[in-house]
C-alpha cells in the first residue's frame, strides 16, 4: 500500500473502499484503462471473484483466469501510458482508535489524530511492480537508491515472484525496494503534472495503515470485532478460525468483506 500525502488536513469526500462495488459502475473506466472493451468472459469472472457467497478457492481460480484474459478492474494494472494505475482512496483527517486492550501483541487502545491522506485501494500488484522492474530508468537506476537518502544496494533476488500472476500482490519486496519504487513513481507522476510539489508517493506509516484498515471506531477487523471464516487469505486451519487455507496469493480484491470502512 502506498500513500500520497495531502498538503492540507481539511475534510475530504470519502470514497468507500469497497471491493464489491457493482460492476457496471466501473466498466467505463475499465474499458479506458485497457484501451478496449470488457468481454463477457471478463465480466463473468469479475462478478464471480467478487461474490462473497462463492467459496474462496473458486474466487481465487476466477481471479487467476481473469489475469490470463486481462484484469480490467481500476487500480489493478497499468494505465494507457504504461504507469501503474493506482486507485487512490481518500482517508479524511481526524482521530481514530489505535491499538488493542485485548491483544497482548498490541499497544493499549488510544486516540490518534492524523492529517488527511490517500492510500491505494489494493496492494501493489505484480503488474504494477513489473513495470518498475522492466523500466530502464526504474529498478536498475541507482538514483532511486541514493536520493534523498541512501539505501542498501538491491540484491539480485529482490522482488523475485513466487506466483507471477499480474493481478496478484507483488511478493518478496523489501522495505528498501518499496521505497525505491515510491521514489520512481513520485517522479513519474510529477512529470505528468499529476502530483504537485509538496506531495509524494511513499509508504504509509503504521498509524495511517491501521486507520485505513480498521476505520475510526476501534473494530478489530474491517468487518467487525470477530474473525469470520473465509473473509481473509490466511491459514484458518492453523489458527482454528475456519476451514480455508489456500496456501498461495490470490488476485487482489477477492475478499470483499475485508474492504476498509473508507
Amino acid at each position: 500500500l502506498f500513500v500520497a500525502q495531502r498538503k492540507d488536513d481539511a475534510e475530504v469526500e470519502v470514497l468507500r473502499e469497497d471491493n464489491a462495488v457493482p460492476l457496471p459502475a466501473l466498466e467505463d473506466r475499465a474499458a479506458q484503462n485497457s484501451a478496449g472493451t470488457v468481454s463477457q468472459d471478463q465480466k463473468r469472472l469479475w462478478e464471480l471473484m467478487l461474490d462473497p457467497d462463492v467459496p474462496p478457492a473458486e474466487r481465487a481460480e476466477a481471479g487467476r483466469k481473469l489475469a490470463e484474459l486481462g484484469d480490467p478492474r481500476p487500480g489493478v494494472g497499468l494505465r494507457p501510458d504504461g504507469l501503474p494505475d493506482i486507485a487512490w482512496v481518500d482517508v479524511p483527517a481526524g482521530a481514530f482508535i489505535m491499538g488493542s486492550d485485548t491483544n497482548r501483541h498490541e499497544t493499549p487502545e488510544r486516540s490518534v489524530s492524523l492529517a488527511a491522506f490517500a492510500i491505494g485501494r489494493y496492494p501493489v500488484t505484480y503488474a504494477q511492480l513489473k513495470v518498475f522492474l522492466d523500466d530502464k530508468d526504474g529498478f536498475a537506476n541507482p538514483k532511486w537508491w541514493r536520493e534523498p537518502t541512501k539505501l542498501p544496494v538491491p540484491k539480485r533476488q529482490s522482488c523475485e515472484q513466487g506466483w507471477r500472476i499480474l493481478n496478484h500482490p507483488a511478493e518478496n519486496v523489501s522495505w528498501y525496494d518499496a521505497v525505491a519504487y515510491t521514489r520512481w513513481l513520485t517522479a513519474r507522476l510529477r512529470a505528468t503534472a499529476e502530483l504537485p510539489d509538496g506531495r509524494q508517493v511513499r509508504l504509509p506509516t503504521e498509524e495511517e495503515w491501521e486507520k485505513a484498515a480498521r476505520g475510526t471506531d476501534g473494530r478489530e477487523y474491517p468487518w467487525g470485532m470477530v474473525y469470520q471464516g473465509g473473509y481473509a487469505n490466511i491459514n484458518e486451519q492453523k489458527a482454528n478460525a475456519g476451514a480455508t487455507f489456500l496456501g498461495r496469493t490470490t488476485a487482489v480484491g477477492i475478499y470483499p468483506q475485508g474492504a476498509s470502512p473508507f
